[in-house]
């Protein structure tokens, strides 16, 4: 279970989101502005489904699945289509929304 709090810079919103892949049947959490995502950001700046959160070898990773503007680990930009390992006050940012993770 991977907690997280999400909050929007231009707005100052915040939501409190619990994903668990693990429990779903394709071993992974979708994070987009597209409904059916398992985290909804809605931005326009955010792609439909932006990334995705898996499970591998007992970690969580995040994977940017090639959006237009990019998703960033702790200000470093994240990789198109790179699994990159997730911490305890790691800090993902899409668009102007930063997501920090407070449980692993």
């Amino acid at each position: 279970m991977l907690k997280l709090i999400v909050s929007n810079a231009l707005t100052g919103e915040c939501q409190e989101a619990t994903l668990t892949p693990e429990l779903t049947p394709q071993g992974e959490c979708l994070v987009g502005r597209a409904l059916n995502c398992d985290l909804v950001l809605e931005s326009r700046d955010v792609s439909r489904v932006h990334s995705k959160i898996t499970v591998q070898a007992g970690k969580y990773c995040y994977t940017d699945l090639g959006s237009a503007n990019g998703s960033y680990i702790n200000n470093k930009e994240v990789q198109p289509h790179q699994n990159d390992a997730l911490k305890t006050n790691d800090l993902i940012r899409i668009a102007d929304f930063i997501g920090s993770l407070v449980q692993i």
